[in-house]
């Protein structure tokens, strides 16, 4: 019979091969990002708010860059959420949505518009090359958010674990996450420099919030397996 100092150590050593039982965050802030203007379709700047506006002849969307380099490597990506901070720019309160897509093009954060991605090298679409997780453009994005939006200031929650594991996993170039909404959206929102709507925000920064796991190694799995054989054992 195993002494309560042996069963301790055991539960512990098993803990530590479990995936999660090490589990950590990261929050991360934007490394560039910038938002496209179809009424301005060539202007472009690197400081403004961000924005997923859409009304007929004003659709404007937001592209948005993270680095994922300080998540160690060999980790597993429990969840990924895209934090924003804004508000309805005219004060609307009705339901909308917007949708996060995976950028499928480098772009410049001082050069994007909604015609170019950089100098020099125009979207395939005007507006971004923005697709979702079956390949298409515009469809199947990988999260949305949906509700009632605010004239008042608050966050904005995307969860984006599916791209974000893409990205790590190096399945796809990191270009970072394009942003879009219907018709009806007046959602706007603080940038990285602190620009914000209307002059508001607090300096509510983006934020991508990454929970991430280590990789057991391999004799980890024996372990557990041993270690619950041996407790039932006692």
């Amino acid at each position: 019979m195993y002494s309560a100092f042996k069963r301790i150590a055991l539960v512990a050593a098993i803990a530590l091969a479990v995936p999660g039982a090490l589990a950590d965050q990261a929050v991360l802030n934007a490394s560039a990002d910038n938002r496209l203007l179809q009424f301005s379709p060539d202007t472009s700047g690197p400081i403004d708010f961000l924005s997923v506006y859409d009304a007929v002849g004003n659709d404007q969307r937001t592209v948005i860059h993270f680095d994922l380099a300080p998540i160690p490597v060999d980790s597993m990506i429990d969840s990924a959420t895209l934090r924003l901070n804004g508000l309805s720019y005219f004060g609307a309160t009705t339901n909308t949505s917007f949708s996060a897509y995976r950028i499928i093009r480098a772009w410049n954060e001082t050069q994007v518009t909604w015609n170019r991605a950089e100098t020099g090298t125009n979207w395939t679409t005007p507006g971004g090359d923005f697709v979702g997780s079956s390949g298409q453009s515009y469809a199947d994005a990988y999260g949305t958010w949906s509700g009632a939006q605010s004239p008042n200031y608050t966050w904005y929650e995307v969860d984006v674990t599916g791209l974000i594991r893409e990205y790590y996993d190096g399945t796809h170039p990191n270009y970072g996450i394009g942003l879009d909404a219907p018709v009806g959206c007046q959602l706007t929102f603080v940038s990285s420099e602190g620009a914000a709507p209307q002059g508001g925000g607090g300096g509510q920064v983006p934020e991508l919030v990454v929970n991430y796991s280590p990789i057991p190694e391999p004799a980890s799995g024996l372990l557990v397996v041993l270690g619950v054989a041996l407790l039932r054992r006692r």
